[in-house]
């Protein structure tokens, strides 16, 4: 029989609160008189454990486990487990899983277990090492782990959502089952590190637990996020000025990113490694207004550094970019817009122009017209508004009813796919177009289109889709929500 020996004890620095607090007792974690759960371990009959606990504030336990062999063994897999006794109404790995990831047509990990196998992944693999979270009928639940110092200290975590509990665990050593999800919608085989251990051997687990009261109006992850990041160790880069990170910024597009060839002058969209190890611009895919390409971001960021520095080289070549994206060539009678330069290169008969790099050009346009105005070089400013407000057109007459605008639209305005959150790019461009027009209309498809995106988040607790290269659960679309939402609330 596993011999199993717990002793807990708190610290004399209690935090003196008003309201309940979490307390331990014979391995229980209660908030207040609530019973929350039940710290546990997997370790094996040749490994004994015993706990040290730890008051941080009155939501926040550190919980030290100390493994120790009880003879020679091969190799152990220790756990440091809180069960959460509630029936789980959201389960969350940040950034690895999202109650399962159901959303999406990609082949990223979903579920909790494949085979009968819980789904184990590394420390590394999240913004809090090892953190996993769930919320229950009444409680929210977050564990995770310290930084390892060493590679010799690296773990994992699991989350394991049951009928009517959820088991938060910390594992030892390192180990990614039944898979390891090594590229975008590819595996590669599972492992697990051994660790050998000693009769009398010791191995020391470190938990913080932090348990909140569930409350309406309250995202409920925030307070845990708040405590992770006060309790983290913080380490900072050494600091340039803003002035030197502008200049190399502007340096790096136009010495390294600059492109010309038949029909076009630009920017780039990035360099990479060639055979021999030598950095080269991007050989193909490799033209594009917005997302990773950023012409219409840069071709502004030129113009800003030819006012602030005076430097015509930054002048001519934010013209020459503006010149290349509002051609002729990248426009559509509707209203939509070639979203990638390469697309005229291939001669692709129905390319898709998608919500991220057209809201992208649109919102940068209408902030290029003030530049050109402020130094007098008006005689491009009408092809930007047209520009600008033909994306925009389109968009306001092919939003739907619930307020979605869609994922991207083929040259003839059908719509490529309506669901994700990047449709939400196309909000901050339509507030742009009311103060450029007072038009109520934009603003009106703007709150409207904002409404179904927030809502939406705020439903799943997640954002979804980046732009077009992946189907997955995705915290890129996020941004404009924060965006747009800042920009309604000025306008309104």
């Amino acid at each position: 029989m596993k011999k199993i020996f717990i002793v807990f004890s708190l610290l004399a620095a209690v935090v003196s609160c008003a309201g309940p607090s979490l307390s331990v007792k014979d391995g229980s974690v209660f908030y207040g008189k609530a019973k929350v759960g039940t710290l546990m371990s997997e370790a094996d009959e040749y490994v004994s454990y015993c706990d040290r606990v730890e008051k941080i504030d009155q939501n926040t336990i550190r919980v030290v486990r100390t493994f120790t062999a009880l003879e020679d063994v091969d190799s152990v897999r220790l756990t440091l487990d809180f069960r959460h006794d509630s029936e789980c109404a959201f389960a969350m790995i940040p950034s690895v899983c999202y109650n399962g990831n159901d959303w999406g047509r990609g082949e990223e990990p979903k579920g909790f277990k494949t085979d009968g196998v819980w789904h184990t992944y590394s420390y590394l693999r999240t913004p809090v090492p090892g953190v996993t979270y769930s919320e229950g009928n009444d409680f929210t639940v977050a564990m995770w782990g310290d930084t390892p110092q060493s590679h010799a200290d690296a773990y994992s975590c699991s989350i394991m959502p049951e009928q009517t509990y959820v088991t938060h665990s910390l594992i030892y050593p390192e180990e990614e089952r039944p898979f390891i999800y090594s590229g975008r919608d590819c595996y590669s085989d599972p492992y697990a590190l051994r660790f050998p251990m000693k009769k009398g051997q010791t191995k020391e687990m470190t938990a913080y637990l932090c348990v909140n009261v569930k409350e309406e109006g309250i995202y409920p992850a925030a307070p845990f996020l708040g405590k992770a990041w006060e309790l983290a160790e913080k380490e900072y880069a050494a600091s340039i000025s803003s002035e030197k990170v502008w200049e190399y910024g502007i340096r790096y597009a136009k010495e390294y990113l600059w492109a010309e060839e038949a029909g076009y002058k630009g920017l780039n969209i990035g360099l990479i490694l060639d055979d021999e190890g030598k950095w080269q611009q991007r050989p193909s895919w490799k033209y594009e207004v917005g997302w990773c390409g950023q012409n219409a971001s840069f071709a502004n960021s030129m113009l800003v550094d030819y006012i602030r520095n005076g430097d015509e080289t930054s002048l001519e070549k934010a013209l020459q970019i503006l010149d290349t994206w509002t051609d002729p060539a990248v426009l559509y009678e509707n209203g939509l817009y070639v979203t990638n330069y390469d697309y005229l290169f291939v001669k692709k008969e129905r390319p898709v122009s998608d919500a991220c790099n057209m809201g992208t050009a649109a919102y940068n346009f209408f902030e290029t017209i003030g530049y050109l105005q402020e130094i007098g070089q008006t005689d491009r400013m009408d092809r930007l508004r047209n520009v600008a407000l033909g994306i925009c057109n389109f968009v306001k007459t092919d939003q739907q009813p619930s307020g979605v605008y869609g994922r991207g639209w083929y040259p003839d305005g059908e719509c490529y796919v309506r669901e994700g959150t990047v449709g939400a790019f196309l909000i901050a461009p339509m507030i742009r177009a009311f103060k450029a027009t007072d038009d109520e209309s934009y603003l009106q498809s703007a709150v409207k289109a904002f409404d179904y995106y927030y809502s939406e988040f705020e439903r799943l607790g997640y954002t979804t889709a980046g732009a077009l290269d992946t189907w997955c659960i995705d915290k890129e679309s996020s941004m404009p929500l924060l965006r747009s939402a800042l920009m309604l609330y000025e306008a309104t």
